[in-house]
């Protein structure tokens, strides 16, 4: 990652955007030994909603500060779960809105997060699926989820 941020994150971001053809997306998962940024095509572009001068605000904080801090919360996952113990049957019961882009990757991880989510979230007010959009829900369809934020905390 480091070696070329650049193209590091021209992949990633190219590899879970909701405007690359399905079979060119990434699940993050890989089999062990197998770098992820290996299977992601090397003529990845960025995706439409991201303009070269913001892509290189990305790869300016990228090269000064590098990837480690970002990605430490993946590693300390475990850790934080058990961190977190006590909270596990806890509910969220102020009022809530829950949007999910329709190809997120990370929506279909554990499966059928929306079924069960009113159990979890009795105040949930809203759910939305929005169709055709990725991993990055809020850069992709920007306006999109302003709407609804301001939707949401307008019937509050």
């Amino acid at each position: 990652l480091e070696a070329d941020p650049g193209m590091a994150l021209r992949k990633l971001f190219y590899a879970y955007d909701g405007a690359t053809p399905a079979e060119r997306r990434s699940t993050g998962f890989m089999p062990q030994g197998v770098d992820l940024l290996d299977t992601i095509a090397d003529d990845a572009t960025l995706p439409p909603w991201m303009s070269a001068d913001h892509f290189e605000e990305y790869v300016q904080a990228f090269s000064a500060g590098g990837f480690d801090a970002p990605l430490n919360w993946y590693r300390a996952m475990d850790l934080n779960w058990s961190l977190t113990a006590f909270v596990q049957d806890q509910k969220i019961t102020p009022p809530a809105l829950f949007v999910v882009s329709e190809d997120d990757p990370v929506r279909h991880y554990a499966g059928g997060h929306e079924a069960g989510l009113k159990d979890w979230a009795p105040g949930l007010v809203r759910s939305v699926v929005v169709p055709g959009a990725g991993h990055w829900i809020q850069q992709e369809r920007a306006d999109d989820v302003n709407a609804l934020l301001l939707e949401f905390l307008g019937g509050l």
